[in-house]
């Protein structure tokens, strides 16, 4: 590829983005496949809560009726084995928990929780504390995302202005800036200009 070749550039990203989205539904297949997996263990040693948040979990990826129906199966198991009294005690700390978690913004913990308060006993708070999370989670990794893309840009565009490629270099802080706003780089761009 050709420095500035944005032709080329824009193939090899549709390319890399299409592995990308391959792995991501592999991935995917796997976690359904692995939450299944751990829901039927629990449900064979009867522990019908840690079976119900993991049919949950792999619902959350993707509708599945057979896992809908095991889960309607197991709600009738616990309503048989508890009472209501029993079941609303363990929500009432599991939401707490989870209220707690999530005020201390620990969110991937706060996110489990949310979830075992919900397989326990349908709550529109549970469900909407769920989604909140992984939004937030989904926008901090996101983040992450454009951090470390942002910073592989620098680390090219410093090593395109020590090996003297001033052109290279002013292309590719243009690239992180496009990217992220950042003072530093912004001046390293203004010395480029300057003959």
């Amino acid at each position: 590829v050709k420095p500035g070749d944005s032709e080329a550039q824009t193939k090899i990203d549709e390319i890399k983005k299409a592995i990308q989205d391959k792995q991501d539904a592999e991935q995917k297949d796997k976690d359904f496949a692995d939450f299944v997996i751990k829901g039927s263990t629990a449900f064979d040693s009867k522990n019908y809560q840690d079976a119900k948040l993991n049919y949950n979990k792999a619902l959350d990826i993707k509708q599945d009726a057979e896992i809908e129906a095991k889960i309607i199966e197991i709600d009738k198991l616990i309503a048989a084995s508890q009472s209501a009294a029993e079941q609303q005690a363990l929500f009432d700390a599991a939401i707490k928990a989870a209220d707690n978690l999530y005020a201390s913004n620990d969110y991937e913990s706060a996110l489990l929780k949310y979830q075992e308060a919900n397989s326990i006993k349908d709550s529109q708070h549970a469900k909407d504390r769920i989604s909140d999370i992984n939004k937030k989670l989904a926008d901090q990794k996101a983040n992450e995302e454009l951090e470390k893309q942002f910073n592989d840009l620098v680390v090219k565009g410093d090593t395109y202005q020590a090996d003297k490629k001033y052109q290279l270099a002013l292309d590719t802080y243009k690239e992180a800036l496009a990217v992220k706003p950042d003072p530093v780089i912004s001046e390293k761009i203004r010395v480029l200009n300057t003959p």
